[in-house]
């Protein structure tokens, strides 16, 4: 009888151990902070985002921070229409930098801006882009 009751317990605490190792990180819901989860995923580091007016963006909400030393700014939007349609206000963030780049997935936009000239050849951007672009 003891020996039964020994297994059933070993299978218990077996399974039970199995499911511990499985936690994964849970990825952020809010806005920015789920974008800026996914960078850090993909080894870009980003400094803190502070919210920013979204009028002139025609945004529900955005922020602005930097990412791999240039400027940032993450808007969302009601749907993925209105956030591809005001593609040419987030240019305006551009202005008086050496390069720029705009880009929307779903409801979501992102604007990097090179205003200091640090990354004359776009490879940062061209990586904030990349990892944006896939989810």
């Amino acid at each position: 009888m003891l020996g039964n009751g020994v297994v059933a317990l070993a299978l218990v605490l077996g399974v039970g151990a199995a499911g511990c190792g499985d936690k994964k990180k849970k990825r952020p819901s809010g806005f920015p902070a789920s974008v800026l989860h996914d960078f850090k995923a993909k080894g870009i580091e980003s400094s803190k985002f502070a919210e920013t007016n979204p009028a002139p963006y025609g945004a529900k909400v955005c922020a602005e921070g930097q990412v791999e030393g240039l400027a940032v700014l993450l808007c969302r939007y009601e749907d993925a229409d209105s956030a591809k349609g005001s593609e040419s206000k987030l240019l305006t963030y551009v202005q008086g930098a050496v390069t720029g780049l705009v880009r929307t997935r779903g409801k979501d936009a992102l604007v990097v801006a090179d205003p200091d000239k640090m990354d004359l050849r776009g490879k940062h951007i061209a990586k904030i882009i990349k990892a944006f672009s896939r989810k």
